[in-house]
Parts: C-alpha cells; structure tokens; sequence
C-alpha cells in the first residue's frame, strides 16, 4: 500500500527524464548479519530522537530488554545447544523493528557518503527500491560503494531500463511514467482456500473480494485490470468458487476508484496502555444480542464527564469524537453465546463484575442484572 501511493506521487510529480534506470537491491541475511553493538546504537538513537512521544519505558531501559534478547538466543541443532554470538533470530518479534532501525541509521549514512544519490529511495526493512537519473556507469560505482560501506551488510541488486519486478509489484518505465501492475513468482501455484474446506463462510466469501481489491490497487491500467481480473476469476474457479460468488466481488471491488482504494483509512485505537487488558477474559456475543441497553448507574457511570458508546459488529466509528478515553459497553447474551445454565449465567457474572472492578473500582452488587440479557463487557477505547 505505502509503496503504490509513493509511486502514484511519484507519477503527479511529473514524467521521469531521459535515460532513467529502475534499481532494486535486497539485503542478503540481513538479520543474522546486523552486529549487536551497532543494532543496540541504532535503537538507542531513535529512542532517544522521539523521546517527546515515547516517555515510558526508557530508551536505556528498552536497550537493556534488547541486549538480553540478542546474547541470550540459545537454540538446539540435533543434540547439541547453541549460543548466536552475531545477528539476531529470524523468529524474534522485536527482530523486524530492531533491523529496520539499524538499515535506517546505515542507510543514511551510506547515501550521505555517495557522491551521486538516487532519485527515489524506498526501503522495505531489506527490500529496495530506487530510480537512478545518473548513468549506468555511475550507477556501477554506487553499487559497489553500497557493497563496501558495511563489512557484514552486502546487496544484490536488480536493473532495468524498461521494467523491474518489486514486492509483488511489477513496475513499467513507459513515456516517463511509472506503470504497475501485479508480479507473480513463477512458483505461485494460487493454491487458494479451497470453497468446499470446512471453514467458516464469511471467510470464503470474503477472498474474491479481497484478492479483487487487492488488484484495483495494484494495477494503474484499466487494462492490466482486466486481465488480472480474468486470471483471479479462473484460478478461484478452479478451487471451487462458485462464478457468481467471484462476479459480485469483482464488481464490487471496480466499484472503487483506484485513487480511493489507495487512501489511508482513519484507524480506531481499541484499549491504552494505561488500563490492563480484558480481552482475554471478554465474552463473545451475537448480533442478537445488541438490542439489549446498558444498567450503570449514573453515580459509577457520570454521563457528563464520560461518552457511551455501543458497539455491534455492524457500527463502525466513520467520524471518531475528539481524543480521549471513552468507556464502551458491550452487550452480551450468555444464554445464546455460552449456555442455559444456572452456573454460566453466574460464571459470566463474575467475569464482567471482574473486568468492571479493575476498570472502574468496586461497583455496588446491583450493576448487572441477573437476566442474561443484559450482561455487558467492559473495555476502554481510545480516539487519536
């Protein structure tokens, strides 16, 4: 997404000049390849630059959690144990946003030190791409100036003067724009989820649609769209979609302008980190059970000075109130999500008086009605 609106900026700023090259480079291994020392350096530097917005925990702190992470990665190989001395684990969490910190801090470094600079410079964590205006020949000396600035870090690099395959973008030089269309590895065998897999419905129904839209992003000509279009149709059929159920959802996703499709959508930030998670223990409920209307009390739950929200799945928040915390309250039906019996009905009772308690404080006894109807979750919702 990122990369598909940087490109369709890219083409409103106006045709690319003569003799353009389009470059891709990729990392080789990076995360095995990225020193402790210098990783740890890169964190710390960030940290301490968005030191305004990031308060708690310390960036001394985090460097400390980092360190731990990085020296102590034993793993096994047969019947052996090991100790990783240099890069970090693959299979790290923390190790995307670790590698990404420390290729930003070389890469500016690196671009800085050139004495001819690309165009455009987009990085993907080890994925690059970059449009070269300089020459071929100096385009040689950038490369291996990439390949010489780090001892451990080395690029494999990708150039084309008419069209270079990026992420799964294929991007075409035509007139001095910028064109794209879907890229596919020759080892794409499009083994879809298949339509008679014992998998709930809505997630069926909801891949034509996903992998149409996905194609009204990607590619910049009505043509390639409707190419690819015909390509999604047959290989769903193939794995069983009915082709009136692929039709709709195509037509659905043409509905949408490409330039729309490629808006940033305004997000919802559910929970804050200053209140302790309840998701874990919230009861699900079915849409039925929505009609239901919150019990509190205004002396635990002042109107005034707090906004309610109900929530069902079908509500979303198109136009999101100021900052702040908001409670939300959810209503529950235990009788159709969880049973009839006399001990669920009690055992969701504590739950909820559980969730309310570490929420809002100890609450009088008559908060929740005994009817199953009205039973409600409790959780914080925070607009940004």
């Amino acid at each position: 997404m990122d990369f598909l609106r940087k490109i369709h900026d890219i083409n409103k700023a106006g045709p690319l000049p003569t003799g353009t090259l389009l470059c891709t480079m990729d990392v080789s291994a990076l995360y095995t390849n990225i020193p402790h020392a210098e990783g740890i350096f890169a964190c710390r530097e960030a940290l301490t630059k968005w030191k305004e917005h990031i308060t708690k925990p310390s960036a001394t702190f985090l460097c400390n959690l980092i360190q731990h992470i990085l020296t102590l990665n034993f793993f096994q190989f047969e019947d052996n144990l090991w100790l990783q001395t240099h890069g970090t684990a693959m299979g790290t969490r923390m190790a995307p946003s670790y590698a990404n910190l420390f290729m930003g801090a070389l890469e500016g470094k690196m671009l800085n030190s050139s004495p001819h600079q690309p165009l455009i410079w987009l990085r993907y964590i080890d994925d690059i791409f970059f449009i070269w205006t300089h020459g071929s020949s100096t385009l040689d000396q950038f490369l291996a100036h990439a390949n010489n600035f780090h001892p451990t870090i080395k690029f494999t690099s990708e150039i084309s003067p008419l069209k270079i395959p990026f992420l799964d973008v294929m991007i075409t030089l035509q007139d001095g724009r910028l064109e794209t269309d879907l890229y596919s590895k020759p080892t794409d065998t499009f083994n879809y989820l298949h339509w008679g897999s014992c998998h709930p419905h809505h997630t069926k129904r909801s891949i034509p649609y996903s992998l149409a839209f996905r194609l009204v992003r990607i590619c910049s000509t009505e043509e390639a769209l409707n190419t690819r279009f015909a390509q999604l149709s047959s290989h769903l059929q193939k794995r069983g979609f009915p082709h009136k159920q692929i039709e709709l959802a195509i037509n659905k996703a043409r509905g949408t302008p490409r330039p729309q499709a490629l808006q940033r959508r305004k997000k919802v930030l559910l929970g804050h980190r200053e209140f302790p998670s309840c998701s874990h223990t919230t009861l699900r409920y079915p849409t039925s059970a929505t009609s239901s209307k919150p019990t509190f009390p205004s002396s635990i739950y002042p109107i005034d000075a707090k906004r309610l929200y109900r929530s069902s799945r079908e509500q979303h928040f198109a136009d999101p109130p100021t900052s702040g915390i908001y409670w939300c309250v959810t209503p529950l039906h235990p009788t159709t999500a969880l049973g009839s019996s006399p001990a669920t009905h009690h055992n969701a009772k504590r739950v909820l008086t559980h969730q309310a308690h570490r929420l809002l404080g100890p609450l009088p006894t008559d908060v929740f009605s005994t009817s199953p109807s009205t039973y409600h979750a409790i959780h914080t919702t925070s607009f940004t």
